[in-house]
């Protein structure tokens, strides 16, 4: 894929498409990818339990309204 900077300008490829190189630079994006998805679903589910289960204002300290 082509990848641009702001749209504009045309960034060169990091390897050649189909090198070994670049499939391993594939995978290891890909487990990255992956890692923060399953943080940020851990990182919800404790706020979910935090709040529902535990019911100790973690949520309402990180937002507090004005009343």
């Amino acid at each position: 894929w082509d990848v641009k900077l702001l749209g504009l300008l045309s960034l060169p490829a990091l390897s050649p498409k189909g090198s070994p190189r670049g499939l391993e630079i594939g995978d290891i994006h890909q487990a990255v990818a992956i890692g923060l998805l399953v943080l940020v679903g851990l990182h919800a589910a404790a706020a979910i339990f935090h709040h529902w289960i535990l019911r100790d204002g973690t949520l309402a300290r990180m937002f507090p309204v004005e009343k």
